[in-house]
């Protein structure tokens, strides 16, 4: 079992944020909303807010999204923030791998199922 954050950063145009992951290892080369690390356990709010792409304020999901890969089960935290068109990203975003992406287009775009389910999660009204 592994256990994560996921940050939904909505753009007041209606973008979202997504980023390309590294060519190798785990859904390599396929875009994500930006995560922290999946580890052992949950990670305290305060440490997670370490990996968070934009510096704003981020509000807490109701519920988990959970997908079970062929080797483990990852449960994840979602928190969501809209910011402005001008937000800046912060380094632990990996900047250069980031793109805004607007909602319309999400259809077309190389997301794996996991950060489908995030990102459906995040965008439905709770």
């Amino acid at each position: 079992m592994r256990y994560g954050t996921a940050f939904l950063t909505l753009r007041e145009d209606g973008h979202v944020l997504l980023r390309k992951r590294p060519e190798a290892g785990l859904l390599g080369g396929m875009l994500e909303v930006p995560s922290g690390e999946w580890g052992d356990d949950w990670l305290p709010l305060d440490q997670a807010l370490a990996a968070q792409p934009v510096k704003t304020e981020w509000w807490s999901v109701p519920g988990v999204v959970s997908h079970t890969f062929t080797h483990f089960k990852l449960e994840l935290m979602v928190l969501r923030a809209i910011v402005p068109v001008n937000a800046s990203l912060t380094f632990w975003a990996t900047p250069d791998q980031c793109r805004w992406v607007a909602r319309r287009d999400l259809g077309g775009a190389a997301l794996p199922s996991v950060m489908r389910k995030v990102i459906a999660h995040a965008l439905k009204e709770h």
